[in-house]
């Protein structure tokens, strides 16, 4: 029988609905999704940190550091700034310099740091794209890759941390990127190479990241193909060795490897940063550095730094994030150890706490969704536990974070340094020696400042090279800035400590902890001038405000108040002998107010002619008088004095002292300028006692007598009436004393270096005549002068002293003395009597013949007065 199948009937096509315009966008925007939200997140992780990126946090010690080391290399072709010493390895400051190379320099932003800190956004949202990727190769979900990527770009703690200079940041970069390519899906070995390579550059950008060694290489492990498994890990173990091994090799070439003297060493770097540092105690110790470290960190992000170990102990559950939970664990023993931690410590963690955070509940909705066949009220419980533990923890991070993130945002925390670094700018000449925070060493020095002037405070106890630069120690410095890294910084002793303490604020940015301040080292007997009611600046402010008609009361209550820089008062005063003088304001420069000094600048109500002779007058001034800004403003003149050394000071008005006996004063003018000069006499309050004449080179003038009290000394040219009085010094005269008025050139060859002496030693015992030496003799140079003693050996008046030196008096026996002066292997022999009644002192000039000592007679009994009519007689 023969069975005859049926014609199979055609199947009519089935009929596919067409693509809607609505439709083909939703299909689209699906496909491009997961391109679309990484890209607004990595927009929202740089605007983050964008915004107000040199507001907050202040600039700190490290990140100048780094960016200082950056330059060394671009501008000295050196390893560091100063001597490296292998504190960490290089490769994280050559990043920063091809930064720079890229962008311009440190001069692209508006300080050095901020540049660097440009550098850190960038590296901020590579490593959120990074985070991201590694959130996908794990097998996250889509939204839980976002979240954590989100809470890495919004978390306040990645924020601060992430913007600051830290090499930390560029390492944790390197570490995703070594994670990424361990997780590669094709599990080939070049990607094994790759992460390896990856994970050497972060150790050798911060060497902490060896700490998560042991979670990378388990990670290398468990992600490697089974087949390839051995070949992989031998691949891993070989790159790390050779780069590191590299590291070793640099320090061996430049026979920097082994301990030994008259260099550093790696072995002593890496000894130092593992048993040399101090310990910060544990952070359970309330009172320990490592609990207020921690603290910051706190105050910053509680809700990470709590869900950080429950998200890690979970994760040892889950087998794709177990190397990562690995790697918080590890992170976490280390924090509680007792030892060094340092602020940058927890970088590392922020993005794989991030990624744990969104990965624990997306593994637990994960099972939830897939164990259908397990026990309902388990899933559910799973399910509603993970998702109340999401919403507990996202509406906890947007209440803390809100109001940090606010203050990250809004906040100008570096205005203070800022402020300070521009005060330098303009105060500051670029020959003063500072010590700094190295935050703003490179802004100084581009700004045309010697390096050598310009020391990080960190190196001036622990480079034998800055030492070297500096015969005295600190005391060859003129200006210490400190911030908080410096005080945080400063221990108990040593050469920094002895600055701090041997310097007087003139400047004062800011307030409480994160205040600036600008301090002037004081020289050897330098006192601060004495300020506020009752004070000589007072009494003479006093005073001269009663005499300057037609002036700004505001000016004049400060003056009356005795905050005028002394400088100011002085020249003012000799201004107001001259010509009638119109105060109009003395304004403040800025901190200089907040750090209790006195006001520095005029502003005169000048103009025409009048303004030509006041600016003449302010230009004339020399050495320690002499202002900085003389300069035409809107309504008259200002003139500012520099922000110098306190050495001008004032002496007091004392009742008691005026009502006494007549002194005697007398000029020895020892500068051989060959042209005849006066010295103007003046009251505190600018009125005109009487001048003096300075008599020749080689013979001081006579005395004169003048009541006692406070004057002021200034020289003019005898001849020139006209010509504008320059102030040398503020000086005291007591009753019944005598005084020399000394004038030298000064070191620098032009200006006047004034000495103030008084003449009246004590009474010598009979037989003995009492003497001094001034040394005007600038050729010999250096001298010792001896004096023949008939009854012992010679006696030495003065040993080893130079031009411009006045000695105290000596007793020695009266009658014809020989003299011995020698300068170097050069010998004078020099006679000379000694009364055994009248005090003499013996004035060493300079003649075509050699050194000349002339015996000139001390204190006489009696002295014409000093009277007005001395201004013409003079002249």
């Amino acid at each position: 029988m023969t069975t005859v199948l049926p014609s199979p009937r055609a199947i009519p096509p089935t009929e596919q609905p067409a693509r809607t315009p609505v439709r083909r966008w939703q299909h689209h925007a699906m496909r491009h999704l997961p391109t679309m939200l990484v890209g607004v997140l990595l927009l929202l992780t740089a605007a983050v940190r964008l915004i107000n990126l040199t507001g907050a946090p202040q600039r700190i010690d490290d990140e100048g550091t780094y960016v200082a080391q950056a330059y060394a290399l671009l501008h000295y072709g050196e390893l560091s700034h100063y001597t490296y010493w292998y504190d960490h390895p290089p490769l994280g400051w050559l990043q920063i310099a091809g930064w720079f190379l890229l962008t311009g320099g440190p001069d692209a932003a508006s300080t050095a740091v901020a540049s660097g800190r440009g550098f850190m956004v960038i590296v901020a949202v590579i490593t959120a794209a990074l985070l991201w990727t590694l959130a996908r190769r794990l097998g996250l979900s889509l939204a839980a890759a976002a979240t954590a990527v989100a809470v890495f770009a919004m978390s306040p703690l990645a924020v601060e941390l992430g913007r600051t200079v830290y090499l930390d940041n560029i390492a944790t970069a390197w570490l995703l990127a070594a994670l990424v390519l361990f997780c590669s899906p094709q599990q080939r070995l070049s990607a094994a190479f790759g992460g390896a390579a990856c994970f050497g550059v972060a150790v050798l950008t911060k060497e902490t990241m060896l700490l998560l060694l042991p979670a990378v290489l388990m990670l290398a492990w468990t992600r490697a193909a089974r087949a390839t498994r051995r070949y992989a890990a031998a691949v891993v173990v070989t790159v790390l060795g050779l780069m590191l091994t590299g590291y070793l090799l640099m320090a061996a070439v430049r026979s920097e490897l082994i301990p030994g003297p008259g260099h550093v060493s790696l072995i002593d770097a890496v000894q130092f940063q593992l048993y040399g540092r101090d310990s910060g105690g544990s952070v359970f110790d309330t009172a320990s550095l490592n609990r207020t470290t921690f603290e910051r960190w706190w105050v910053l992000d509680p809700v990470l730094l709590t869900a950080a170990l429950p998200a890690a102990a979970a994760a040892l559950a889950v087998r794709r994030l177990q190397p990562i939970a690995t790697g918080i664990v590890l992170l976490s023993v280390i924090l509680v150890r007792d030892g060094y931690l340092p602020a940058p410590f927890v970088i590392a963690a922020l993005p794989l706490v991030a990624l744990l955070v969104a990965g624990v509940p997306d593994a637990a909705l994960g099972w939830a969704r897939e164990n259908r066949t397990g026990r309902y009220p388990l899933r559910r419980i799973m399910l509603v536990g993970t998702l109340t533990a999401m919403t507990a923890l996202g509406m906890s991070a947007g209440i803390v974070w809100t109001p940090v993130l606010r203050h990250l945002l809004t906040v100008d925390a570096d205005a203070p340094l800022l402020r300070a670094q521009e005060w330098i700018t303009t105060n500051v000449p670029t020959e003063d020696r500072l010590i700094v925070d190295d935050a703003i060493w490179v802004d100084l020095v581009a700004e045309g400042r010697d390096r050598r002037d310009v020391v990080w405070f960190y190196k001036l106890d622990t480079d034998a090279e800055v030492q070297g630069w500096s015969r005295r120690g600190w005391r060859d410095y003129d200006w210490v800035v400190s911030t908080p890294s410096m005080r945080a910084g400063t221990a108990p002793t040593g050469q920094l400590a002895d600055a701090v303490a041997g310097s007087t604020p003139v400047a004062v940015f800011g307030a409480g902890d994160g205040r600036v301040e600008l301090r002037r080292i004081n020289p050897p007997g330098a006192a601060s001038p004495a300020l506020g009611a009752g004070t000589p600046t007072a009494s003479a402010g006093e005073l001269l405000a009663d005499r300057l008609d037609n002036s700004a009361a505001p000016a004049l209550t400060i003056l009356r108040s005795g905050r005028a820089d002394p400088r100011l008062l002085t020249t003012l005063g000799i201004l107001t002998a001259r010509e009638p003088v119109s105060l109009s304001d003395l304004p403040a420069m800025p901190g200089e107010d907040a750090a209790g000094m006195p006001r520095r600048q005029l502003h005169l109500a000048t103009d025409g002619a009048e303004q030509g002779r006041i600016t003449a007058f302010f230009q004339a001034q020399s050495g320690q008088y002499a202002p900085d800004v003389v300069e035409p403003v809107p309504g008259g003149l200002l003139v500012r004095f520099p922000a110098a050394a306190p050495t001008v000071t004032l002496p007091g008005a004392d009742a008691a002292v005026e009502a006494g006996p007549s002194a005697r004063l007398r000029v020895a003018d020892l500068r051989r300028t060959g042209v005849p000069e006066v010295v103007e006499v003046l009251g505190v309050d600018g009125r005109p006692v009487g001048s003096l004449g300075t008599g020749g080179y080689a013979t001081p003038a006579g005395y004169r007598s003048l009541p006692p009290g406070s004057y002021i000394l200034a020289t003019r040219p005898a001849a020139d009436p006209a010509s504008p009085s320059v102030a040398r010094q503020v000086v005291q005269v007591l009753p019944d004393r005598s005084y020399t008025f000394a004038l030298f050139i000064a070191a620098d060859g032009t200006s006047v270096n004034a000495q103030f002496v008084p003449d009246d030693p004590p009474v010598a015992p009979r037989g003995f005549g009492q003497v001094r030496l001034v040394e005007g003799a600038r050729d010999p140079g250096v001298v010792t002068l001896a004096v023949d003693d008939p009854g012992g050996p010679k006696a030495v008046l003065a040993d080893g002293v130079s031009y411009g030196l006045v000695t105290g008096y000596a007793q020695v026996r009266a009658g014809e003395r020989t003299l011995w002066l020698q300068s170097g292997d050069r010998e004078w022999r020099l006679t000379t009597r000694v009364p055994s009644t009248t005090a003499v002192t013996l004035l060493l000039t300079d003649t075509p013949q050699g050194p000349v000592v002339h015996a000139i007679p001390d204190a006489p009994r009696s002295a014409p007065e000093l009277g007005r009519s001395d201004r013409a007689e003079a002249a």
